[in-house]
């Protein structure tokens, strides 16, 4: 990457966030109990587990002029945001500077470039030491850098897809765990997560294309809770699956919406972001791929 002169900052904070998210408590959470006909209603209320409500009265406004983007800088899509620990927004783009800083006001702060002309950014992270993850699903790489864009590690081959463990398939987003273990959600070539160390040494792999439990169809997504437990975005079969990081299944959500992106609070709550359901495609080459 090469850091890029000053812009302005583009209009994409809404885009990126433009479908609605879905407030849910993690699996595992303390059960209110076996009801008791004759509790009181404050008694009963005082058994619910503490986890917050879905509200669906609007409670966020749209701000049409924050980020100013300058007329040099192309509009594109904007796959992946995030917020480092200044609560500076980065936004990954699939444009010149492929990366863009800014402050929490909207002053455009940095941006780097990307040269390659085979890059498609989709998934962008910070890990626990603040450095910055790149998921580019063009060039089939997971790739670490520094705050200020030095290249410290790259996970996969540039330029070449493949389903051993030296090679991705169109990976799409990663995450990392307590530890510092990484998962990467590879993505859409190969349905399946691999993990690796936290020096990026191959560990395993689980996943394969399908319908069952266990197996993916577009892993659009993941994510990681304060307990290391991986949430996979399993778009096309419109569910989340969420396994330990061994690999093993420890629970489905299933007809929530079609699950396309994840935040997770420091508390745990998982949102979701995604899509209401669309027209499936019946190939068995693809399964559970929608028709657009």
């Amino acid at each position: 990457m090469k850091p890029d002169q000053p812009l302005r900052p583009r209009r994409f904070l809404l885009n990126a966030l433009c479908a609605v998210p879905f407030l849910l408590a993690g699996p595992g959470a303390d059960a209110a109990g076996s009801a008791d006909a004759k509790s009181s209603p404050a008694a009963e209320a005082a058994k619910m587990p503490d986890y917050p409500r879905v509200n669906l009265s609007p409670s966020y406004e749209v701000v049409p002029d924050w980020g100013q983007r300058p007329a040099e800088a192309e509009a594109a899509a904007v796959p992946a945001i995030a917020l480092d620990r200044e609560g500076n927004v980065w936004i990954y783009t699939r444009a010149n500077p492929v990366v863009q800083v800014y402050a929490p006001d909207g002053r455009y702060l940095r941006g780097w470039r990307e040269e390659n002309p085979g890059t498609v950014p989709h998934g962008l992270k910070f890990d626990a030491e603040g450095n910055v993850w790149l998921v580019d699903c063009g060039l089939h790489v997971a790739r670490k850098y520094s705050p200020e864009g030095k290249l410290l590690l790259t996970l996969g081959t540039v330029g070449e897809r493949g389903e051993d463990e030296r090679h991705f398939w169109a990976p799409t987003d990663i995450t990392f765990t307590p530890n510092g273990d990484i998962f990467v959600a590879d993505g859409y070539g190969n349905g399946r997560i691999v993990h690796f160390d936290s020096a990026g040494r191959y560990l395993k792999a689980w996943g394969t294309l399908g319908t069952a439990l266990g197996q993916f169809s577009v892993v659009h997504a993941i994510a990681s809770d304060s307990k290391g437990r991986i949430y996979a975005a399993d778009r096309n079969n419109v569910r989340v699956q969420i396994f330990d990081a061994t690999g093993k299944l420890l629970d489905t959500w299933s007809n929530v919406l079609v699950p396309w992106g994840f935040w997770v609070s420091p508390k745990d709550e998982i949102w979701i972001c995604g899509s209401s359901p669309m027209p499936w495609l019946s190939d068995p080459k693809y399964p559970g791929a929608p028709l657009g």
